[in-house]
């Protein structure tokens, strides 16, 4: 369907700004977390297009189309987290949660690139394992317990995801080339990260394989 993969995107950026806010508001770290992966929850259950995610199916489908797609999705998750961290900003919390975004943002610009590019690929191999386990695991609970293992473990081990950090980005207010180019160091970890897991399936394990 036309714009299908574009809208979706832009659902899945408004989710992620969604599970960005409640983890910025919930105090306790442990609980934000799983707050947070609730966020990946409703993306894979509602089947919005992550670019996260779908980065690691790359060698499932054709090369130079599924680049092109995947350029569409991520275009979408940005217009998602800047629509929701602009809206926030208009509201009584808007300048609490902005404060709580510059003190994240902080931390990535006082870290140097090798870290943050090795932080995206420790992220996003656990985003694809949840995404993964969702597509393939037989068992109904595996399929949930995945994504909530996973994802509260990226969030709780502090790894990067350039989705979610472009939510803090953009609702911190202070898009500078530092923040441009960190964006793409981690957008780059991730898809490294996120082509390991779905890839080593594909070459070992047949039973993993779907078409597309």
């Amino acid at each position: 369907m036309k714009y299908k993969d574009f809208v979706y995107g832009i659902m899945a950026g408004i989710v992620v700004g969604f599970g960005g806010i409640i983890k910025l508001s919930v105090a306790n770290e442990t609980l934000g977390a799983f707050l947070f992966a609730g966020a990946l929850f409703i993306i894979l259950s509602l089947e919005y297009n992550l670019f996260t995610g779908m980065v690691g199916y790359y060698f499932y489908n054709e090369r130079i189309p599924y680049i092109k797609r995947l350029a569409v999705i991520l275009l979408g998750n940005l217009i998602g987290t800047f629509l929701i961290a602009k809206l926030i900003l208009l509201t009584r919390y808007g300048e609490g949660l902005r404060i709580l975004a510059e003190k994240s943002v902080a931390v990535k610009l006082s870290d140097n690139l090798l870290s943050l590019f090795i932080l995206a690929i420790f992220c996003n191999m656990f985003v694809v394992n949840a995404t993964h386990q969702f597509k393939y695991n037989s068992f109904q609970v595996g399929k949930y317990l995945a994504i909530f293992i996973s994802i509260m473990t990226f969030v709780l081990s502090g790894f990067e995801h350039s989705i979610a950090d472009s939510f803090y980005f953009f609702l911190a207010g202070d898009i500078s080339p530092r923040i441009i180019t960190i964006f793409l160091v981690v957008l780059s970890g991730n898809i490294i990260g996120g082509v390991i897991i779905p890839t080593v399936a594909l070459i070992y394990d047949e039973s993993f394989y779907l078409k597309g």
